[in-house]
C-alpha cells in the first residue's frame, strides 16, 4: 500500500450544503416580499428615483427648485447655497458661492456656518443630481436644527451643467 504524498485539493461543499443555501436565500426573499408587501411601511416595487428626493422634501414641506429657479435663486443673492456633495467633488466644480455642508461631516461644517445664519435664513441645498440624496438629508438635518425656508434643488450638478452655467472649482 502506497501514500500519496500529494496534498488534499480544494474541497467542493457537499450538495446539502448548496441545496440549504439556496433554501435560506429562497425563505430570505420570501420574508422580504411578505414584510413589504404586509409590513407598516412599503417601500414601492418601482418608482422613478428623480421623484423620490422631491415627493420626500415636499412632505417634510421644504420647496423644490428647477434647474431655473436655482439659477434665479443664484442671481438674487438672497440664499445661503450649500453643495451636500463629498468635498472632493464640491473641489471639482460647484454652483459659484455655493458652500460646502456635506451630509457626513454635517455637524462639522455646519460649526462653521451657525454664526452667520438664522432660522429664517433662506437656503438652497443640492448634490449631484437626481439620483443623489444627500441634499435631503442635509435639508433634513437643517430643518431639524429649526431651518424654515429651505429649497432643494434635486436637479443638482448634473442639471446645473445640462444647462450650461458656470461653475467654479476649489473651496
Amino acid at each position: 500500500m502506497t501514500e500519496s504524498t500529494q496534498p488534499p485539493g480544494p474541497q467542493l461543499p457537499a450538495r446539502g450544503v448548496v441545496k440549504n443555501t439556496l433554501v435560506l436565500i429562497g425563505i430570505s426573499i420570501l420574508c422580504g416580499v411578505l414584510a413589504n408587501t404586509f409590513g407598516p411601511k412599503q417601500i414601492p416595487w418601482q418608482q422613478a428615483w428623480s421623484n423620490q428626493v422631491s415627493s420626500q422634501a415636499e412632505e417634510l414641506g421644504i420647496r423644490s427648485a428647477t434647474v431655473e429657479d436655482a439659477k434665479r435663486i443664484l442671481d438674487e443673492g438672497v440664499h445661503f447655497i450649500f453643495d451636500a456633495r463629498p468635498p472632493v467633488d464640491f473641489e471639482s466644480g460647484h454652483i459659484p458661492g455655493a458652500m460646502l455642508l456635506y451630509s457626513e461631516d454635517f455637524n462639522t461644517y455646519f460649526m462653521d456656518y451657525a454664526m452667520m445664519l438664522t432660522p429664517e435664513q433662506p437656503v438652497m441645498v443640492y448634490c449631484s443630481g437626481y439620483a443623489c440624496d444627500e441634499s435631503l438629508l442635509v435639508s433634513e438635518m437643517l430643518f431639524e436644527q429649526g431651518f424654515t425656508n429651505l429649497v432643494l434643488f434635486a436637479g443638482g450638478m448634473a442639471e446645473w451643467n445640462a444647462a450650461g452655467y458656470e461653475t467654479e472649482r476649489g473651496l
